[in-house]
């Protein structure tokens, strides 16, 4: 397939996304000292620009990326130095043989896929937990809306416009006009994706036939979720191997 997203795309994603990875990166830190877990690894799959994995460098874990994107690559090798990344082909497909104490799937890289290769994709990352180890992945639940709309945000240096198409109930489309900050002028860049939602109970459920003994759902601090507290259009759900 070919690349879809430019330099520009990359920075842009950056500025608008990676605030909200250094976040879900220092809580994900609290909670492993809160929980006194030892562990030194981390792969983060779909790393974007790779803001979780820095956070985690900074605390003397051996970070590794898989990206299907070579240009996110690039700005992020060239941005960070110590990271261990590696392009695939797709998302679902860990292009690394070692195994892992924490395997991360975050910002929305999961829901590029359909629910039919939920079953091997969670088999995969199984097998690359270190016995101990744990998985955290953030889904869609539900379309954003029950209609299609436009959302705004404003950033430094860049504006934001995303329309969302709500194509099917698992599925929305969204198409994100950027406004970019460059040497004084505005330039103009444009992303589209679709996006699959899950049903979270599934998403259980397949975690737990490949051999997960705990999944449950948490929100962005990675505090326990009741099942009747599933509130919004995506969740957070953390499986361990024990």
């Amino acid at each position: 397939m070919a690349e879809k997203i430019n330099t520009n795309l990359a920075k842009a994603f950056d500025i608008s996304e990676g605030l909200n990875l250094i976040k879900i990166s220092n809580n994900l830190l609290v909670y492993l000292e809160t929980n006194k877990k030892k562990y030194s690894s981390i792969l983060d799959i779909g790393f974007k620009t790779g803001n979780l994995l820095n956070n985690f460098k900074s605390k003397k874990f051996k970070c590794f990326g898989s990206e299907t994107s070579k240009t996110m690559l690039e700005y992020t090798a060239n941005k960070y130095s110590g990271l261990n990344l590696k392009l695939t082909n797709s998302i679902v497909s860990i292009p690394f043989s070692s195994s892992f104490d924490i395997i991360t799937c975050l910002n929305h890289s999961l829901c590029a896929v359909n629910e039919s290769a939920l079953p091997l994709f969670f088999k995969d990352v199984f097998k690359h937990l270190s016995n101990h180890g744990m998985f955290l992945l953030e889904i869609y639940t539900s379309s954003p809306a029950n209609s299609d709309f436009t959302d705004y945000k404003s950033y430094n240096n860049l504006d934001v416009i995303s329309n969302f198409q709500i194509t099917s109930k698992s599925e929305f489309q969204t198409d994100k006009t950027f406004y970019l900050k460059i040497d004084d002028n505005f330039k103009k860049l444009v992303a589209s994706e679709k996006n699959y939602c899950f049903n979270p109970f599934m998403v259980v459920d397949e975690l737990k036939k490949v051999g997960f003994k705990n999944v449950n759902f948490v929100d962005d601090e990675l505090t326990l979720l009741a099942d009747s507290n599933l509130q919004g259009n995506k969740v957070y759900v953390l499986a361990t191997k024990k």
